[in-house]
């Protein structure tokens, strides 16, 4: 009972961020790079521990894989708005538009763009 009621004192607030980008295809090199930058990051920030509003928080990275297709990219974006990511990183597509309104409609920043 001890252990459990000191866990909930150090419990940390996940925030939960999306890094799309084309992880498979001939950009695929690109995407690997966009993905580990974006968890050499959040490993960077988690270490430092980070705190927002005066509650410790922690960041978990969601990749997928947007093929740099705008088709899939429009599915990646909702299935990241869905999963209730807090922003996103990446999409290396020209669906930026279409992919703004995805995230928009849930309060989702999207970074990047890159084309």
């Amino acid at each position: 009972m001890l252990g459990l009621g000191a866990s909930a004192v150090h419990a940390q607030e996940v925030i939960k961020l999306g890094a799309a980008a084309p992880l498979t295809g001939t950009q695929s090199h690109l995407g690997k790079d966009i993905e580990n930058g974006v968890r050499l990051a959040i490993e960077d920030y988690n270490a430092k521990g980070v705190t927002l509003g005066g509650k410790k928080v922690k960041f978990e990275v969601m990749a997928e894989d947007d093929a740099a297709d705008p088709k899939t990219a429009t599915n990646v974006a909702q299935r990241l708005v869905d999963a209730g990511v807090k922003g996103v990183i990446g999409h290396l597509n020209r669906a930026r538009l279409r992919l703004t309104r995805i995230y928009d409609r849930r309060h989702s920043p999207g970074a990047a763009g890159l084309d």
